[in-house]
């Protein structure tokens, strides 16, 4: 599966760099505000769009990790409050006599 995803980036890799080799001296006229235009580069349009359609995305994702990572620890920390703070003690055997052998 690993192979399929990095097959998948470096096409699309690809891709962007034929789009860029391509359409590299091509301007768009871009009118912000009256009398204020901008000539940029179509290239630099692309990636601008896409870093701004990618930041939700990346937004939730990273709200989403810090709950869940919020989550596991919470549960951590009950599971640790759930354990008993001494260990019971281990009595040791005991002969037929009900006294404690030697060395064990």
């Amino acid at each position: 599966m690993q192979f399929l995803r990095t097959m998948f980036a470096a096409v699309l890799f690809a891709i962007f760099l034929t789009f860029c080799a391509s359409n590299y001296n091509v301007s768009v006229k871009l009118q912000m505000w009256p009398g204020w235009e901008a000539d940029i580069n179509v290239v630099l349009l692309l990636l601008i769009v896409f870093l701004i359609g990618l930041m939700p995305a990346l937004l939730y994702h990273s709200a989403s990790r810090w709950n869940w990572r919020r989550r596991i620890d919470k549960l951590n920390r009950q599971i640790e409050d759930m354990q008993p703070e001494n260990p019971p003690l281990v009595t040791p055997p005991l002969g037929e006599d009900g006294t404690p052998r030697p060395g064990q």
